[in-house]
């Protein structure tokens, strides 16, 4: 069906005529069971170096579990094989009569001689029979001619032509994986020979030319045989450091493959990443503009980078990579996903890090990867008005209130960047305030003399209301709450009853008014015995500001609504001062004059408030 037999394209010794037909008959249904991991592979925008070492795997996997363990060589010429099937449309299934024996040996039929991918040098004194012969005739061999490899059109492989004196001797064997890696990509020029001189009677030693690759090819390469050999981790960076270097420098002797001067290091780097680190996420949390990671598999990472969802030219070698930096995170956080567990991991590292981790059975093309990145940099009112948050307006409003000591509620959606703001606000509080903060990670860093932050991680064992207690009990002049609860919405308000102001707190909603009405809701819940009119009336006192925050289409966020809140109609509603229009794309100000102007007169800022509105 394949044309000629196996052994004609792979002589084999005598005796050994069965292996060839176990191979032929293995390659017979690879062609059709490979097809789309093949083109799977050769789609994915990988490297050429992840490509070899790929279908490398692809191939002696299959072979190795039907009972054959294939030669460098023959390996080499499979991959091939496959390569050209790819490129010409597969024709091996269109076309059953195809002469797969003349393409393994790297001659195509004459109707397709221009279409050749690779032509391979002869090895071992092996010979061609004429193509008027046939594979299978009885005529004698003809002499070998010189074969020249040609300019290649394909990007993916390239050989070129070695004299038998400059093959590398034969040494220990090495890993398949790396060994199919490195043939597939063994394209390095032939020495340049010294210059003539005197004749010598001893025979001159063979030059061995080790090829130098890309680092994406080395890495393929060298990663199987630095997992392999991989032990228990030093303790200090500096020990794993000088580690790495010299077990990278074996495994690159071991996959006879070499690397420029110039980009050892960046090498070495890599290796370290994927042995102790995130892999290919390393390379992108680098970065200081990236505020998220995002990875939908092992071919899909995205980053925010200033509101904006990007797509990253990084990605994993496959899925087990993957997997292997999704167990190494939720080790770091201190969590597990098994069975008992569930297949979700949603925790804080110790620097305020948010990881998120999900597996299957719950994500099918799993593992899934979000990593958030606290707020790190000193976020004030003006630099949020540099970025497009708010107008300089609406900053001098928040300026405003802030000093005259109003409470304000901070409400949005997720990741809209309300921790960013109530951190601005912390800091436009005076200096001298002594401010207590509620937060899961220390991002709340207020410019004061007075900061008792209360950090309270999602796994923490204590109530709510006791921290809520806690903080009350350390004499606040000002509270920062990052997330408001359920169990904490009625002490918030019995606390601005007894006379605390300058509270300042979020809480995630869709609207302002839908902020309201949970509040409203947990109120009434926490507790039944207070009248409706008064639990509004309460209500309205303990949050005199709403400030809401969305992230809109262009992927920038925006603060949407500023208001004020009223008892109206027997229901508590927000106002708007000043909206953000998204047809004229700017801030405006509505001209309503806020309840709370009396406040604002008593802490004698009343006209500094009217000169923004």
């Amino acid at each position: 069906m394949w044309g000629s037999a196996y052994s004609a394209v792979f002589p084999e010794p005598a005796g050994a005529e069965g292996r060839g037909r176990q191979l032929e008959d293995t390659w017979t249904s690879l062609v059709s069971q490979l097809r789309e991991p093949v083109d799977t592979t050769l789609r994915g925008g990988m490297s050429a170096g992840d490509i070899a070492y790929r279908l490398g795997e692809l191939v002696h996997n299959y072979f190795r579990s039907r009972g054959a363990t294939l030669t460098s060589f023959e390996l080499r010429r499979i991959v091939v094989a496959l390569l050209d099937n790819y490129r010409r449309g597969w024709p091996s299934l269109a076309d059953p009569s195809t002469d797969m024996a003349a393409v393994f040996a790297g001659d195509a039929p004459a109707a397709r001689q221009t279409d050749t991918l690779v032509v391979f040098d002869e090895r071992n004194g092996s010979r061609r029979y004429p193509p008027a012969e046939g594979w299978g005739g009885e005529a004698p061999p003809a002499a070998a001619p010189s074969v020249v490899t040609p300019d290649l059109p394909s990007s993916l492989v390239s050989l070129a032509p070695r004299a038998e004196a400059t093959l590398p001797p034969v040494g220990p064997p090495v890993p398949m994986a790396a060994r199919a890696a490195s043939a597939v990509l063994e394209a390095s020029p032939a020495p340049v020979p010294p210059p003539a001189g005197p004749v010598s009677d001893a025979p001159a030693p063979p030059v061995v030319s080790t090829p130098v690759v890309s680092v994406d090819a080395a890495l393929a390469a060298i990663m199987p045989i630095l997992l392999q050999q991989r032990s228990s981790a030093p303790a200090s960076r500096r020990e794993r450091q000088d580690r790495v270097r010299g077990a990278v420098a074996a495994a690159l002797v071991t996959a006879a493959i070499t690397v420029s001067e110039a980009e050892r290091d960046l090498l070495e780097r890599q290796a370290y990443d994927e042995l102790f680190g995130l892999g290919p996420l390393d390379a992108v949390m680098r970065d200081d503009t990236v505020r998220a990671v995002l990875v939908n598999g092992p071919g899909a990472v995205f980053v925010d980078r200033r509101g904006r969802l990007e797509p990253v030219r990084v990605a994993f070698r496959d899925a087990g990579q993957l997997e292997r930096v999704a167990e190494r995170l939720t080790q770091r956080v201190g969590g597990a996903v098994d069975a008992e567990r569930g297949p979700v991991v949603d925790r804080r590292l110790d620097d305020g890090t948010r990881v998120t981790v999900v597996t299957p059975p719950l994500a099918s093309g799993g593992p899934y990867l979000v990593i958030r990145r606290p707020v790190t940099r000193a976020v004030t009112l003006d630099s949020m008005v540099a970025e497009g948050v708010l107008s300089p307006q609406m900053a001098g409003f928040l300026r405003v209130a802030v000093r005259s000591r109003l409470n304000l509620l901070i409400c949005g959606g997720p990741d809209c960047g309300k921790t960013a703001l109530l951190a601005a606000l912390a800091r436009a509080a005076g200096t001298e305030d002594r401010v207590i903060t509620i937060e899961r990670s220390a991002e709340l860093r207020p410019d004061v003399v007075h900061h008792v932050p209360l950090i309270v991680p999602g796994d923490i064992r204590v109530a709510p209301t006791e921290v809520l207690t806690a903080a009350l009990a350390l004499r606040p002049d000002r509270l920062l709450i990052d997330d408001v609860t359920e169990a904490v919405t009625s002490g918030i308000v019995g606390a601005v009853a007894a006379g605390t102001d300058g509270i300042m707190a979020s809480v995630g909603a869709v609207t302002p008014q839908d902020a309201l009405d949970r509040l409203y809701a947990l109120l009434r819940a926490a507790d039944a015995g207070t009248p409706p009119p008064e639990a509004r009336r309460r209500l309205a006192r303990a949050f005199e500001v709403v400030v809401y925050l969305e992230r809109q289409r262009d992927g920038m966020r925006r603060v949407a609504h500023l208001a004020d809140v009223t008892v109206a109609d027997d229901a508590v509603a927000s106002r708007d001062l000043f909206t953000f229009d998204k047809d004229a794309g700017r801030f405006v100000a509505t001209g309503v004059q806020p309840g709370f102007l009396p406040r604002v007169g008593r802490a004698g800022l009343e006209k500094a408030l009217r000169d923004v509105l």
